[in-house]
């Protein structure tokens, strides 16, 4: 039991993690972690976890990779000798031609402490600095826009779909939904008045799916504003785009929105699969005319903070 929350599933606490790790010859663990490269299909990927950095009111696992971590791979599970460790959640040498991609690994015991408590927010975690490299959240979705730039990365998926446009059904993924698959949070969304949606969403990782229908991903803030509604989804990856520069997750096809984020917070974010929460979104109409015509309406829903 941490914090209140019940996990249903074996879960490693970062003492286990480095009491691990300081009884290896090389002071050393092997881990793994899942993620989607390409349509739904989970792969798993090797990481090696070296230590646990602390500061005030935090504690993050360090890890390298062969593996490059790329945007929308953030709150993708971490597993060591069949227990979940946490979210892979930041990265470092970005731009680095080492063999090795490092990062950090958000504990799921804190995900799970934080969700419970009442206790006051500390603030989001930026970055942070171990062993002379700087960590940075892991950025979420893959196209820049102006004026969000410092939220989640900068980066965000931007979908429009037609009138009767195919999605992943709903009812059919939130049946499927596990840890590792893709998880799509929409900031705001608005149809106009021929019955096309643009939705402007942030898309990452799944870290862990309690069988109460409890979800926990991301592993780092994504507007850390704490008490929250933002509807969720999952979807389809059409491609991993690899690159030097900037490497992400090409999304596809999304589901119907499949329940709701309630917590926006350091280690993550946090919600469930019910549905009931969404009738606190802000939901208005929006009319623009020329010369007292008729220009065009839209219908628009936006994520909130309670």
């Amino acid at each position: 039991n941490l914090g209140g929350f019940t996990a249903d599933r074996p879960i490693m606490t970062p003492e286990e993690v480095e009491r691990l790790i300081d009884s290896s010859p090389n002071k050393e663990v092997k881990a793994y972690f899942k993620s989607v490269e390409k349509g739904t299909q989970l792969l798993t990927y090797d990481v090696i976890l070296s230590g646990v950095y602390r500061e005030p009111g935090r504690k993050v696992v360090i890890f390298k990779t062969s593996h490059q971590v790329v945007a929308g791979m953030s709150g993708s599970p971490v597993y060591v000798k069949g227990k979940l460790v946490g979210a892979l959640a930041y990265s470092f040498n970005r731009f680095s031609f080492s063999s090795y991609s490092y990062g950090g690994i958000s504990p799921i015991s804190l995900m799970m402490e934080e969700a419970e408590s009442d206790r006051e927010h500390s603030g989001a975690v930026k970055s942070f600095s171990y062993r002379g490299m700087d960590f940075e959240p892991i950025a979420v979705g893959h196209r820049l826009i102006p004026g969000l730039e410092s939220l989640a990365g900068g980066k965000f998926v931007v979908t429009t779909r037609s009138v009767g446009e195919a999605t992943l059904t709903a009812a059919k993924t939130k049946t499927m939904l596990k840890a590792g698959m893709p998880i799509v949070v929409d900031l705001i969304e608005w149809t106009d008045e021929k019955g096309e949606t643009t939705t402007v969403s942030a898309m990452g990782t799944i870290t862990y799916v309690g069988s109460n229908g409890n979800i926990f991903a991301f592993g780092h803030p994504f507007l850390n504003s704490r008490n929250v509604v933002y509807s969720f989804r999952t979807a389809e990856v059409m491609e991993t785009v690899f690159s030097q520069e900037n490497s992400y997750k090409l999304s596809g096809k999304t589901s119907g929105v499949l329940g709701a984020i309630t917590l926006d917070a350091a280690y993550g974010i946090y919600g469930s699969t019910s549905l009931d929460e969404l009738k606190k979104i802000r939901r208005f109409d929006l009319e623009f005319k020329r010369e007292g015509g008729f220009l065009h309406r839209f219908e628009i829903r936006v994520a909130d903070c309670i």
